[in-house]
């Protein structure tokens, strides 16, 4: 047992580190919504908000932590989500900057979305196709309701990753 405990002391923070490094080299487009990849990027957001805290967590304890400061750093991992994403996404807006190219997209849906306060807002996706293959954009909100289905707009999108888009008739709104 004690073996099995040396062994795990190393392995468990190995595995945790190695969790993180894998998540961000990951390909970006599985982050996504564009594309046939759904199931993947929730794939990566169960891993980061359950696999990796419990890793850690496991990991602490095997390294014999104290149990309150245990508990507290695993829950508060799950915070490290946040930085990472914001790595993430300025990595993305110097890539799209870099490879952005336009094309034609269509409106495909459009509805009225809840949010959170309880308003509405007009909300619609785009399809567009990129050497072939067919993408969608994320939900972009229209707040001038100036789109229908069938609309032709320009999307402009990322060539390293086609998935990442912005609809050009909507920046005003989304501008960063």
């Amino acid at each position: 047992m004690n073996n099995r405990n040396s062994i795990l002391k190393i392995v468990l923070p190995t595995l945790y580190i190695v969790g993180w490094l894998v998540m961000y080299s990951y390909p970006r487009r599985a982050f996504h919504v564009g594309g046939d990849n759904g199931f993947e990027g929730w794939i990566l957001y169960f891993s980061m908000f359950l696999v990796l805290p419990f890793l850690l967590y496991q990991s602490l304890k095997i390294n014999g932590i104290n149990i309150k400061a245990l508990k507290g750093l695993a829950y508060g991992s799950v915070f490290l989500a946040y930085p990472f994403s914001l790595l993430i996404d300025s990595e993305e807006q110097e890539d799209f900057e870099i490879y952005k190219k336009e094309t034609i997209g269509t409106v495909s849906e459009a509805w009225m979305r809840k949010q959170n306060k309880g308003d509405s807002i007009w909300s619609v996706q785009v399809n567009y196709e990129v050497e072939g293959e067919t993408y969608r954009t994320s939900t972009k909100d229209d707040v001038d309701r100036t789109l229908n289905i069938g609309d032709t707009v320009t999307v402009s999108y990322s060539s390293k990753t086609p998935e990442m888009s912005k609809v050009k008739e909507l920046l005003d709104y989304y501008k960063e």
